[in-house]
């Protein structure tokens, strides 16, 4: 469930409460008489009332203005501008010299309705908005640069947007199963992809209604990344879910996408796009372009070999905008001789080539960039990232995944029940020694300071290992908002059901407590009480995040991170300060209270309601990783980097590998072992 939408009940909350409350009631009949015994429970009484009430008024969505709408697109627009321009910039897709891929309708037998290139991206753009039915298939083998010409057409479209115009927005089909609703998945994502479009002042139901009143063109990338079973039925229910304004643009490799149409059709109304295959004379001109102002024979006599012998290996290595990307990287951009790439002997294939183009990429590119900086060493070791990457990739071919989430690393470490217990130490030690310092401090003597620390350790402890267990099979990143204009309802409702939960299990404890030990039966409900609004805060904070910004894998952690500091410190300094002023009050009865108390909000922890702790739960499975010697300790940092370098890209708040041929290669080598000489 997405953080702040919600709040579904542990369905034994019901049957504790009303425990609970019988108790108590029970025992002040007995105890207090009757008049005491009514007053307690008209207290009671109120918030078990208008809890369900305002739940109720949560549940109900309020829906947006056409004003609010419009301010959402424009807001979207925005976003997938910034995101693109900057991934296009750092994957060099239109530097001038980039060669320029032609694309042409893959059907002979249609009106050549749709062509060009792809350095003249602004003319591919017209021509799609020229189509009477704006739905395109992008087909073509793997590295003939679908991914990078749909990269492209987004950015266009929307730079040269006009009034009325859907934002394109790019998402990796790889998430989508064809049983869920596209347009359900759509808004999911999209809500995940941009969370600033979750801000109040845009409404609650903003995505759902650009994507329903087609204000959203989907770019769809990788129908072939889906399992090759599902590929028909995804055709299908594209099909159903598209009225006849819905636009279109989905790519998937040739063959793939011809299995798939045999048996679940083709998208209606849409063209198909294939590229031309690259010619001798394409490569040879990219290359000489590359090589402008350079002078050396290696070079020439590889030209001349290309246009001598066009069946070579070498030819048909580069048969591909991405191959001859990397041959760019590793040979040109790197300085290196190129010379060894015609030796039949070492090189009788294309595939052999395309394998030591791979294999040597991550170091023409670390010592490429070390040259630009001119610093002495490289800033990674190249066989620690060659080592780290091959890990990752196992990791996702082990999942069957291309996203690289940072919140699902936890997938790549054994979760068992030491894993759990490992992250419920963590965050139970560290809770628990903060709450029972501020218990102690705020004890009223001696005795009290000592069962405080007790009382906020255990209790401490206890809630945070409810929270860890509940994260511990992972948990999504969550952002920490303390707006309060525009959620005041929310923060009633959010902090209604805790605090009847925790009050309701303090009064139940307290009660049974009165009876064996004589202990004052309030004072746990006070616990209960102060636990449950703090919680209640915690919930409603821990919201979408609301700036203008696109949300990145680093941004995302960092948000993780700050809420789950502010969380601790929240449950951590006023759960210390009631805990020891109990404590003071009541005395050593409270150290058994609060541990059976601890106990109960262990078992009916609310799973449902993020836990926040996605930042801690991935910084333990680095650790754990980091002693395995698989990634290093500074994991996003050199993720960052390798991003940068353009061994990876972003998608959003996820990053990716420059390309699936990079990825399988990686995984599909046994280069994995750490290296026991490695720090």
């Amino acid at each position: 469930m997405t953080a702040g939408t919600g709040v579904r009940r542990h369905p034994l909350v019901p049957a504790v409460v009303l425990l609970a409350a019988g108790i108590g009631l029970g025992f002040l009949l007995r105890t207090q008489g009757l008049q005491n015994a009514a007053n307690w429970a008209q207290l009671v009484s109120v918030p078990l009332a208008i809890a369900p009430l305002l739940l109720q008024r949560q549940a109900a969505a309020v829906v947006g203005t056409l004003d609010q709408v419009s301010q959402a697109q424009h807001r979207l627009a925005n976003l997938v501008l910034a995101q693109w321009e900057d991934e296009i910039r750092l994957r060099q897709l239109d530097n001038p010299g980039t060669l320029g891929v032609r694309w042409r309708l893959a059907d002979a037998r249609e009106e050549p309705a749709l062509a060009g290139r792809t350095d003249r991206i602004d003319e591919l753009a017209a021509a799609f908005r020229g189509l009477a039915h704006r739905r395109m298939v992008i087909v073509g083998d793997p590295g003939m640069g679908k991914t990078s010409l749909a990269v492209l057409l987004v950015r266009e479209l929307v730079a040269s947007q006009a009034a009325g115009d859907p934002v394109p927005v790019l998402l990796s089909l790889s998430s989508w199963h064809p049983a869920q609703p596209l347009h359900d998945w759509l808004t999911r994502r999209i809500a995940k992809e941009y969370p600033a479009l979750g801000a109040a002042e845009l409404g609650a139901d903003a995505v759902r209604r650009l994507v329903a009143e087609h204000r959203v063109l989907p770019v769809l990338d990788g129908l072939d990344e889906l399992p090759e079973a599902l590929r028909p039925a995804a055709l299908t229910a594209l099909n159903e879910a598209m009225t006849r304004d819905d636009q279109l643009i989905l790519t998937c490799r040739g063959d793939e996408y011809e299995t798939a149409v045999a048996e679940g059709g083709d998208i209606t109304r849409a063209i198909v796009i294939e590229p031309l295959p690259l010619t001798t004379s394409d490569v040879v001109g990219y290359l000489t372009d590359c090589l402008r102002n350079r002078s050396d024979q290696s070079w020439a006599t590889l030209l001349a070999a290309l246009d001598d012998a066009a069946a070579s290996p070498l030819a048909g290595a580069l048969a591909t905008p991405f191959d001859l990307w990397l041959l760019r990287k590793i040979y040109i951009d790197a300085r290196s001789d190129p010379a060894e790439l015609l030796d039949r002997a070492r090189f009788p294939t294309s595939a052999a080539i395309t394998r030591h183009l791979l294999d040597h990429l991550p170091d023409a590119l670390i010592y490429a960039e070390q040259a630009q900086s001119g610093r002495e060493e490289p800033g990674w070791d190249p066989a620690d990232v060659k080592r780290w990457l091959t890990f990752l990739a196992h990791h996702l071919d082990s999942t069957d995944d291309r996203d690289l989430a940072w919140w699902r690393l936890h997938r790549a470490v054994d979760t068992g029940p030491r894993y759990r217990a490992a992250i419920g130490l963590a965050w139970g030690l560290g809770f628990g020694l903060l709450t029972g310092l501020v218990g102690a401090l705020t004890g009223l003597f001696f005795a009290a300071s000592a069962v405080g620390l007790v009382v906020g350790l255990l209790t401490g402890f206890g809630t945070g290992l409810g929270y860890a267990m509940a994260a511990s099979h992972g948990a999504e990143p969550a952002y920490a908002n303390l707006r309060l204009r525009g959620r005041s309802r929310l923060l009633l409702t959010s902090t209604a059901q805790p605090m009847v939960l925790w009050v309701a299990s303090g009064l139940g404890v307290g009660t049974l407590f009165q009876l064996v030990l004589g202990a004052d039966f309030w004072a746990f409900a006070l616990i209960g009480a102060v636990f449950g609004l703090v919680h209640g805060l915690m919930v409603w904070m821990a919201t979408l995040a609301t700036d203008d910004r696109a949300q990145s894998p680093v941004s995302t952690l960092r948000g993780d991170l700050q809420l789950m500091s502010i969380r601790s410190l929240g449950f951590g300094v006023v759960g210390g300060l009631a805990i020891g002023l109990v404590a003071g009050l009541v005395g050593y009865p409270a150290l058994l209270g609060s541990l059976v108390l601890v106990m109960l909000i262990v078992v009916l922890q609310d799973r449902d309601v993020p836990p926040a702790l996605a930042s801690l739960v991935y910084l333990t499975a680095v650790c754990v990783l980091r002693l395995r010697r698989r990634v290093p300790f500074r994991l996003m940092r050199f993720l960052d980097d390798a991003h940068r370098l353009g061994l990876l890209r972003r998608a959003g708040r996820v990053y990716q590998f420059r390309h699936a041929n990079l990825q399988d290669h990686l995984a599909d080598s046994d280069d994995q072992d750490p290296d026991p000489d490695s720090a």
